[in-house]
């Protein structure tokens, strides 16, 4: 069956040719987009390294998707060879960002009072723990909803910062491969009561390169992060493979069974999205193009789920000075246990 006869009419899709020249564009991209983009190239509306992936990625058998800015609509774009020579793409409204630089003073007031009262709680559950004044459990309740909440603000502020072309990074020479097998086996460890997670890397490779630690491993942490959240299975389980293929360090997650319920906003007033919490692969999405990469994603033939990203490793130039500014993201907490606390109960931060 072609892939257009079962698309809803109110669908917002293009038809491309192979050479991404628009054939088509449907009632509902014209009205998301704001012109009929019908007789232009996706050179015109998309980033080249999104068209590139675009093209060679997808094939007649799969279903690739990606996020990419259409304008200042950042969407969800799923694509498919269509006939020999065509392919359809189908976009999902992620953020509209026409109209939201109105509400980035209030994003930002809200969030800085957030931070300060968490600064609070913070040491005022330091204090408890000291003294020993608050039964275990009320301790590991408290514990895991501050750290949910560091999680959420970032979060939060990384959206707006996006919004604002103005996310925070500050890179500095280390060793790219080390930093994400690190981590992700960290995420291993500490899930593992409740998640099955296995890490393959090529052990004795240093790659030294110049990026931003915490972006991304915190990108890395939410790409998990979603697979565990959207899982279909009890016990979701996961592999990720992380390898240097030429100039790049290339970061590959396997997920048995996951995206039973792939993510998409909740519509408001206007049709708008109403944003929650459950905006990880966003997030992964927003903090790797900081460094020049993206997300590559396709459902398995096994129901699971696949998605890659490459890194582009940056070398360290001769006579470059590098700041030694050093943020606490956290508020003194690990990176780890911040992340997960999106999928792990309260019983997890209990302190033997």
């Amino acid at each position: 069956m072609d892939i257009l006869t079962a698309l809803n009419p109110v669908e917002s899709y293009l038809v491309t040719s192979r050479s991404a020249r628009i054939l088509h564009a449907s009632p509902a991209f014209i009205s998301m987009f704001g012109s009929n983009p019908t007789g232009r190239n996706l050179n015109d509306l998309m980033d080249d390294e999104d068209v590139a992936q675009i093209i060679i990625r997808a094939d007649a058998n799969e279903v690739f998707t990606l996020d990419a800015d259409i304008g200042e609509c950042f969407c969800s774009c799923g694509v498919r060879l269509s006939a020999p020579d065509r392919m359809t793409i189908v976009f999902r409204l992620l953020e509209d960002r026409r109209d939201h630089s109105v509400h980035l003073d209030l994003i930002r007031y809200a969030t800085s009072k957030i931070s300060g009262h968490l600064a609070a709680l913070n040491a005022a559950l330091s204090l408890t723990e000291f003294k020993d004044t608050l039964p275990p459990e009320h301790r590991a309740r408290c514990r895991h909803a501050i750290l949910d909440l560091f999680r959420i603000y970032h979060n939060v502020n990384t959206k707006a910062d996006f919004s604002d072309n103005s996310v925070v990074n500050l890179p500095k020479p280390g060793n790219l491969l080390e930093d994400l097998t690190s981590v992700c086996r960290a995420v291993a460890e500490r899930g593992a009561p409740y998640f099955d997670l296995t890490v393959e890397a090529e052990e004795d490779e240093e790659l030294v390169s110049v990026y931003d630690s915490t972006l991304v491993q915190r990108a890395a942490d939410n790409l998990i992060l979603h697979a565990v959240r959207h899982s279909s299975v009890a016990r979701p389980n996961m592999r990720v493979r992380i390898t240097k293929e030429d100039n790049q360090v290339v970061f590959q997650l396997w997920a048995e069974g996951s995206l039973a319920t792939p993510y998409q906003p909740p519509l408001g007033h206007g049709g708008m999205p109403l944003y929650g919490d459950d905006m990880e692969l966003e997030i992964a999405s927003i903090l790797l193009r900081t460094v020049k990469s993206g997300v590559v994603s396709t459902p398995t033939k096994e129901g699971g789920w696949l998605c890659r990203s490459a890194i582009p490793l940056v070398p360290v130039a001769p006579g470059r000075k590098f700041s030694n500014l050093v943020i606490d993201w956290y508020g003194g907490f690990g990176i780890v246990d911040v992340e997960l606390a999106a999928v792990m109960p309260w019983e997890a931060y209990l302190k033997n």
